[in-house]
């Protein structure tokens, strides 16, 4: 998934109406719903309204895919990675005037008429790029991967003589070969990394999923796991199971994961085995 300018996002929808917007679920499955757009200059508007569930899920994970499209939603371009970002309320004026001007009738007065009187919250949201990006990891990239292992793993108090030996012996060029290892970058900079086996049996292994501290509870471990778990699908897996450190494991019960069983890990200790199907709902 490549990180979007404006202008691209702009130049890609201006041409349409209506865009396929794709929200996320919790445990990370995309629900396209097709929305009217409005483009001024580089600026990106849509509406809605509280009571949605598209407003539910961009309450709790604001990363989306826009797509130009037909007013049912069939696609008609290429499908971007982007952000929603939700209008604070003396913002909204720009987004009204760009609807209305867009779209006279069905924005201008239907929808807005049809809010008041059903007494409905209404939503003003920007499209932006993302933040961050997800990518493919490149052979050369092995010593900044080794350090936000290092960096992440020693966060959470251990020894700091194990996470050494530890992260020194991380092989990553078989790692390259054989599993899926995607990075998430920053500003040029990468801030996280994980990876994933191929299915057995239809059961994919998610083998690493490290952020560095200082982008910890930022959305990047987020969007590393949902990253992933498109791949191990794109794979051919139904399921994704691994080992959870103990301190990662809320996080990823946010995400819809279950804990199944608790196992021994290399370290020695019980941490638990988590789990989430792909495609469920």
């Amino acid at each position: 998934m490549e990180l979007q300018s404006r202008k691209e996002l702009a130049d890609t929808l201006q041409r349409r109406k209506t865009m396929a917007l794709t929200t996320f679920k919790k445990h990370g499955t995309p629900v396209p719903t097709p929305v009217s757009v409005a483009v001024d200059g580089e600026r990106i508007f849509f509406r809605t309204y509280a009571e949605t569930w598209k407003a539910k899920r961009l309450r709790r994970n604001s990363f989306v895919e826009v797509t130009p499209s037909t007013f049912f939603g069939k696609r008609r371009g290429p499908t971007l990675p982007a952000q929603a970002r939700l209008l604070a309320d003396g913002e909204g004026a720009a987004a009204r005037r760009a609807l209305r001007r867009r779209h006279p009738f069905l924005q201008g007065m239907l929808v807005p008429l049809m809010h008041r009187l059903l007494r409905y919250t209404t939503l003003h949201y920007e499209i932006e790029p993302r933040p961050v990006r997800v990518r493919r990891a490149r052979p050369h990239e092995a010593g900044r991967l080794r350090e936000i292992a290092r960096t992440a793993k020693g966060h959470w108090g251990y020894d700091s003589r194990l996470v050494e030996e530890w992260a020194d012996g991380i092989d990553f060029e078989t790692k390259m070969r054989e599993r899926d290892l995607l990075v998430a970058e920053h500003d040029g900079a990468i801030v996280g990394w994980g990876a994933v086996a191929p299915p057995a049996a239809g059961v994919a292994w998610l083998e690493d999923l490290w952020v560095e501290p200082r982008f910890i509870g930022k959305r990047v471990g987020t969007l590393l796991f949902m990253a992933l778990r498109q791949r191990a699908a794109e794979l051919g897996a139904t399921r994704l199971e691994w080992q959870a450190d103990p301190n990662a494991a809320g996080f990823y019960e946010r995400l819809g994961a279950k804990h199944l069983r608790d196992e021994l890990s290399e370290w020695g200790r019980a941490v638990p085995l988590m789990g989430i199907g792909i495609g469920a709902r």
